[in-house]
Order: structure tokens, then sequence, then C-alpha cells
């Protein structure tokens, strides 16, 4: 494989539409092509677990279920 099979391969992961599976500019730094290793075929990096996200996603839902509630009690 050559510099320009891992280049397209980097570019294909960047450029994915769906946002679950495009990666990170993290999850790009491990690619063949930033990191001058030998390119083997197609890359997959790991992915990341961003704890931090997942707990600012549960507080919302609970903020949401208290104002919905409250809404639910102004209305009776």
């Amino acid at each position: 494989m050559n510099a320009m099979d891992a280049f397209i391969d980097f570019l294909k992961g960047l450029l994915r539409v769906d946002k679950d599976l495009r990666w990170t500019a993290t999850m790009a730094m491990e690619h063949p092509f930033i990191t001058r290793e030998v390119f083997m075929g197609h890359f997959e990096p790991r992915r990341e677990v961003d704890r931090s996200s997942t707990h600012e996603t549960q507080g919302v839902d609970d903020t949401f279920s208290e104002q919905s509630s409250s809404s639910r009690d102004s209305k009776d």
C-alpha cells in the first residue's frame, strides 16, 4: 500500500456523513497517515468513551422530566 491509499482512507474516516461513525480529531490522530506507521489497509480507530457527555445528557433528561411534571401540575 502507498501513501495515497493511506490518505484516501484517512479522508474517508473524517468525511463520513453519519456523525456517529465520523472520526473525531483524537481518533484521526491514530491513523497511520498521521503517525507515519505502515498502512496495511482499512484503518478503524478505537472509539472514544466520553463520560462527561453521558452525565450531561442524563441531566438534561432529568431536567426535562421535572419541567414536564410541573407543567402538568399547573394545568390541573
